[in-house]
């Protein structure tokens, strides 16, 4: 498992952050602004911590997240997802986003 700051940025292909071979656990510091929060990602789960109660689920398919499950238990916000190929996400920005209209406006 690897500890890291918030401040340090994995950067090698076997520890990014889209989908990790390596457990990555980070924390952060509480300051007289901030409660300290903590992360755990790993393959397809990602956990970190929330400030606030809350609940839900949710079934999703985003070029962000990929495909899976997200939710929220009490302080406790969990991911499960696939994520999208590179390429498959291209194709749907290029293909499937609204494109602005031109209009002769200097």
């Amino acid at each position: 498992m690897i500890e890291s700051n918030c401040d340090t940025k994995p950067s090698t292909w076997y520890n990014n952050y889209k989908f990790p071979l390596i457990p990555l656990f980070t924390k952060r510091e509480g300051n007289e602004c901030n409660t300290p929060s903590y992360s755990f990602n790993w393959l397809f789960v990602k956990l970190w911590t929330l400030d606030s109660f809350d609940f839900e689920i949710s079934l999703v398919i985003t070029t962000h997240w990929g495909f899976g499950l997200i939710g929220i238990l009490p302080y406790l916000r969990w991911v499960i997802t696939i994520p999208f190929p590179y390429k498959l996400e291209k194709w749907i920005m290029d293909n499937l986003w609204k494109k602005p209209k031109k209009h002769g406006i200097i």
